[in-house]
This record gives structure tokens, sequence and C-alpha cells, in this order.
């Protein structure tokens, strides 16, 4: 479905050893906030303290592979100006202006053909729809293919919220690709995601916002490198609806609604006080910001802006005696998880209860119950797995103070 040509650059090493002196020196001072408006923004002094030593991508071309100077129509003149000079660093020698210019007639198209193009500005367009990429995925051009089957799935659609809400309801489905821990990588392209039906939640994050930028919905990719708990590093998906950025999980839809997600919580207490901990938007504008890429960092990173604000805004469930419990089922230890309905119980009575996740959800998204942290102290809590106590506990207290709670149904032989 996607053609793919394989080539290979590095960056040099002496200026990313710039960029690592840079992000050091700069982040305690500066607020690293973004500005939505509809002019692009050129903000962002603090950069993330990541070094980058070398780039490894793959880049797809139309075959045969041309050469010399496209033609460029007069109407996409200035887009195409915009996009080649916006292209990642190191980048060039890997993905030619025909390439590029491919993708930008479809990517205007698409801009201009859709019911809501009036509330999409041109600087919104250049920084959400136009880009070929997201992070560190490989090149392909897929934007042709993914809008012949989206579009379809939009054709009702009246607004970009309801357009990504739905392909986030359908495409996966439609392409049969999922949430697997036995992907290949972590940053797949579209077609490596086809091909194995497996994708991370990075994986399913760049599917959705290339989907969504196929139809003229802007969208980009946002992530935190890792989360307070220190459990690993999580991505998403923002959709701007016209007027603001909104969120959600890719093939994690809830219902029709936008800014909801099983990671919500945990958004919330993030801080950038520390890069790694800060929760960071991918863009092609030049913030000054370095994504801290965690995949692989023999790959190039991209420009982000820090959005950490805008998340821990989100109101915090827990009080002054809450503790938050994140719960874990399997059959043995080391098993994979499974779903099961899970009750918490003191006293004859259930506190707190919930069906616990299996491998179909990401690896950080568990069963979150709230308790009491006394009574959890104290030890008058009894566990209950579908009615039945469990054969094991096993427990761990994370650097934020939740716990980590698996419960094994039987003990191993």
């Amino acid at each position: 479905m996607f053609r793919t040509i394989n080539t290979h650059t590095k960056i040099g090493h002496c200026c990313l050893l710039v960029i690592a002196a840079l992000a050091l020196s700069m982040h305690a001072n500066a607020a690293g906030k973004e500005k939505i408006s509809s002019t692009t923004s050129r903000g962002g002094a603090r950069v993330a303290a990541v070094a980058v030593n070398a780039s490894s991508r793959q880049a797809v071309v139309p075959d045969p592979r041309p050469s010399g100077t496209p033609k460029v129509p007069p109407y996409l003149r200035t887009t195409f100006d915009w996009l080649t000079s916006h292209i990642p660093v190191g980048e060039s020698p890997l993905v030619t202006q025909e390439f590029m210019l491919a993708h930008t007639k479809i990517a205007f198209e698409a801009w201009t053909t859709s019911p809501w193009a009036s509330q999409i500005s041109e600087d919104v367009f250049r920084e959400a729809i136009l880009p070929y990429a997201s992070i560190s995925e490989t090149r392909e051009l897929w934007i042709a293919n993914m809008r012949a089957v989206c579009l379809p799935l939009v054709a009702h659609a009246t607004s970009p919220a309801q357009a990504a809400v739905i392909l986030n309801q359908t495409v996966f489905n439609y392409f049969n690709v999922h949430y697997s821990t036995l992907r290949e990588r972590a940053d797949q392209s579209p077609s490596e995601s086809i091909k194995s039906g497996l994708a991370s939640c990075s994986g399913l994050s760049i599917f959705l916002v290339d989907a969504c930028r196929s139809v003229g919905v802007p969208a980009r990719m946002v992530g935190v490198p890792m989360w307070m708990d220190g459990s690993g590093n999580h991505s998403w998906v923002e959709i701007w609806d016209g007027a603001a950025w909104r969120y959600t999980g890719a093939d994690e839809p809830i219902g029709d609604q936008l800014d909801i997600g099983w990671f919500s919580e945990r958004a919330s207490h993030q801080s950038n006080a520390n890069p790694e901990n800060g929760i960071y938007s991918i863009t092609w504008r030049n913030t000054g910001i370095l994504f801290p890429l965690v995949y692989d960092e023999t790959r190039a990173s991209a420009w982000c802006v820090d959005v950490t604000d805008r998340y821990t805004a989100i109101s915090n469930p827990l009080g002054p005696n809450d503790l938050l419990v994140r719960v874990v089922v399997r059959q043995q230890a080391g098993a994979a998880r499974e779903i099961s309905a899970v009750q918490a119980v003191v006293d004859n009575l259930t506190i707190a209860s919930g069906n616990s996740k299996d491998e179909r959800s990401d690896l950080n998204d568990s069963l979150e119950l709230i308790i009491p942290k006394d009574r959890f102290n104290a030890g008058d809590i009894s566990w209950l797995i579908d009615g039945f106590a469990p054969a094991a506990i096993d427990q761990h207290v994370l650097p934020d103070a939740s716990i980590n709670m698996t419960l094994v149904k039987q003990l191993g032989g």
C-alpha cells in the first residue's frame, strides 16, 4: 500500500553537543509556554536536556527516483516553500523535493476542501496538517492512500473535532491495527503498523495523526518522556477543534468525547522542572525545544512546545486521605494481564471496584482505584478477584506515592 526506499544519514556530533549544552544552560530560567493564535509563534526558549548522537531515518520517494527541481504550481508556492524550509534537521538528503511536492498537493487539498476549512488558519494548517511526519518514523507517502480510506468515514462530519472522534472510533478497526507490546518499533509509520497489525501508543498516535491530517483535521502527536512514577513514557494525540487544542488517546476513544483519557489523572501530576517529566506537543516550528526522544537516541529528535501546564490544570480527584492504587490481574506471576472484576473490601463492604485491563491496553493503563490511605496502611482491606481471594499479592510503592498492585489468581507450579 505504501512505497518505501531506505536511506541513512548522520547528524554532526559537534552540533548536537552544542544543542545538549544549550539545553542544560537554558532550562532553569525560561517559561517555555505555547502561544496559540492565528499567527505562528516563534517563542519557546527552554530546551529539553537531551543529546541526540546520530540520525538513522528512512525516506520514501516515488519510483523511479526523480531528479531536478520540480515545477511548483503558483498556488502552492508559499506552502511548498514553508514546508521545505521547516523540514527536520538532517532530513534534506533523505526526502526529495518531488516527494514533498506530492505530499503538499494533497495536504493543501485536504485543508481547502474540508467543511471546516474556514476554522483552520494558514498557520494551524502548516503546523498540523501539512507535515508529512510526526517524529522519527519511516518517511513514506502515506497521505493519498490514507485520504482515500478516511474521507468516506467522515463524510457526514461537520467539525474537525467530530471528524477526529469518528476516525478514532473507526480507522483502527478498518486497518486492523491495535496496541501490542510485540510491535517491531515504537515509532512505526502507518505502513509498518498495517503490515503487522501491531503498534505501540506512539505508533497508534502517528497513525491517528496521519488519518486526521489526510482529511484536513489539524492533529499532532503529544507525549511525556517519563511519568512521574517512573513507569515509562506515553504518547497521545491533540486535535485543533477550530478554537483550541483538545486531546484523545489513539485507539482509545471515550465515546464521542475529547479531553478524557485513562492518562488524564497521571498527566495532572507531571512537572517540567525535570525535562523528561514534561509534556510536549510535536511541531515543525523551530521553538528551541527538542522533544526528548526515548524510542531510539540514535535518531534525530523533533521540535516541540511545552504544554505541561495545560495538563496539570486538570483537576486532581485525590483528597488528603486518598490513595491511588493501580491494579493488574494475572493468572500466574509473569503471565499476561487479564480482565477480571476486582473489589477492595473493608468490613464486608466494597469500598472500591472495577474491571482490570488485559494486553490490549497500554502497559501503563491499569485499573485505578481510590481507597482510604489509613485503611490501606492499617492492612484493613481485603482484595477479591471475580469474588475469590487472590493466591498472591505483589505491591510496590511508586515515586509519586501511588501503589502498583498485581493480584495473582493462582501460584505457579
